[in-house]
């Protein structure tokens, strides 16, 4: 019996699956401190039990900022809009937002051009992050109240693409 196509067979698939791994690393969980700074005040119980999530596709440019948009989202103005009721994309979300805390680089720069907003509403609190991860920064808000801001790496930042552009939401470049 010839062997070697099965041999073939298993060196082609232990390829494929080494560079699908390294492609699609697995999603991290960040520490407690790391957390705890996202999410002062017990604000992770908002994020993690949320009713629905609201997807605000934001304009990052600062010159463009406060001209000519109805509504606005800490200062940026809004493109536009979706609410997700689906716990399973919301699922995502988290994974991913947890996955860009734990694997921080502490690189982020000063730039702040956030394209991405995420208001989590769960028994009518509400905690709001608005998202650079062009320069790897969140500001975290709880009711309206800025209370400190986290760093976050790029990893979710193609979770987030998907699941907007899905909703119907079309990204500032």
């Amino acid at each position: 019996m010839n062997r070697k196509p099965i041999v073939i067979a298993a060196v082609l698939a232990l390829v494929v699956l080494s560079v699908y791994r390294w492609r699609n690393p697995p999603l991290k969980t960040p520490t407690p401190q790391e957390v705890a700074k996202a999410f002062p005040d017990n604000s992770q119980a908002i994020f993690d039990g949320a009713d629905k999530f609201v997807l605000y596709a934001l304009e990052p440019n600062e010159s463009m900022k406060n001209m000519g948009h109805k509504t606005y989202f800490y200062g940026f103005g809004i493109l536009g809009e979706a609410t997700i009721f689906d716990k399973e994309t919301m699922q995502k979300l988290r994974e991913s937002f947890y996955d860009g805390l734990a694997n921080d680089e502490g690189t982020a720069t000063a730039c702040f051009n956030p394209r991405h907003g995420l208001r989590a509403v769960k028994n009518g609190k509400v905690l709001d992050l608005v998202i650079c991860f062009e320069c790897g920064q969140a500001e975290v808000f709880i009711n309206n109240k800025s209370v400190g801001g986290a760093d976050v790496n790029r990893r979710p930042q193609s979770t987030f693409d998907r699941i907007y552009n899905n909703a119907g939401l079309e990204l500032a470049r």
